[in-house]
């Protein structure tokens, strides 16, 4: 995933750019008031299971609360929604000389974890692997009877076969759907919070030395 940089010029109307022109102030907090929003809606989107639809390439079955067991059988834990609490490592960045902001991921390692999972990719099959599966049925053999030789695929975790060779991780994009998704409210969200500023509900006080920085995939 390549960093997504949002100019807040870019969403203003010509009204809007002129109140601007010459209020740096405003400028650079409104472009972090926009990074906060749009990190936090992608985080509760997700949470949400929002792009859980087929015209965004995602799988729902891993999404239902009946699956988190057997999931939790194969992978020794599972969360309620992909990607887990890894999401809590979206964030944003303020760009200081184009006065925009990007969104990425807070470190290398969950930029390169969230790469894998955007993009998807295949993995061979290893005698470890094969363990793990079959561990997982036994498990399940054990906790929910026969019912489980059903093949009910969409529901339970099965052995692999020896003619698995690779697994296939579907692509599960999650930045550029969330923000084709959340486009259309940042514009008012925008003019609301320049607004404020002129009326002169916000005020700026001691400057925030903390450095926000994000990582691209």
């Amino acid at each position: 995933m390549n960093l997504i940089e949002i100019s807040v010029s870019d969403e203003l109307t010509p009204a809007f750019k002129r109140m601007l022109a010459n209020n740096t102030n405003y400028l650079k907090s409104v472009s972090k008031s926009l990074g906060y929003y749009i990190q936090k809606e992608i985080k509760e989107g997700v949470r949400k299971g929002v792009l859980c639809q087929a015209d965004d390439g995602w799988n729902q079955i891993w999404f239902t609360e009946g699956n988190i067991q057997p999931r939790r059988e194969l992978q020794g834990h599972a969360s309620r929604y992909l990607y887990g609490q890894m999401i809590r490592a979206v964030g944003y960045q303020y760009m200081p000389d184009s006065i925009s902001t990007v969104i990425g991921w807070t470190s290398k390692s969950s930029a390169e974890y969230g790469r894998r999972n955007e993009l998807g990719g295949r993995q061979p099959v290893t005698e470890s692997i094969r363990r793990i599966f079959y561990n997982a049925y036994d498990a399940e053999l054990e906790r929910y009877g026969s019912i489980v030789e059903s093949r009910d695929y969409d529901k339970y975790i099965y052995p692999l076969s020896k003619k698995k060779k690779e697994l296939i991780t579907p692509a599960r994009p999650i930045f550029e759907p969330m923000m084709t998704r959340i486009h259309d409210d940042f514009a008012p969200y925008i003019e609301r919070k320049v607004q404020s500023y002129m009326e002169g509900n916000v005020k700026f006080g001691k400057k925030n030395k903390r450095v926000y920085k994000v990582y691209g995939g």
